[in-house]
């Protein structure tokens, strides 16, 4: 839960994150915090992963759906 009144600090969340989390950017998206090293930030989840993709920030998503299907089928049971 974030306080809608507050931006949520992201980097506090990723340190307090213990969960596998594939995280997919568009390597033409101009956002500045949506680079590995806010992805280095997670405390260290073996099956993480960190996709960049030939997309901007509206079609990262969409490109990444295939690797995401196959990063779900391979998270342990």
């Amino acid at each position: 839960f974030h306080d809608p009144e507050h931006f949520p600090s992201v980097r506090a969340a990723l340190t307090a994150t213990d969960l596998p989390v594939f995280w997919a950017v568009g390597l033409r998206d101009p956002v500045a915090n949506a680079r590995r090293p806010t992805f280095s930030r997670l405390a260290s989840a073996a099956s993480s992963r960190y996709v960049g993709l030939q997309a901007d920030h509206n079609s990262a998503m969409v490109d990444a759906v295939p690797q995401i299907v196959n990063w779900l089928a391979a998270l342990p049971r």
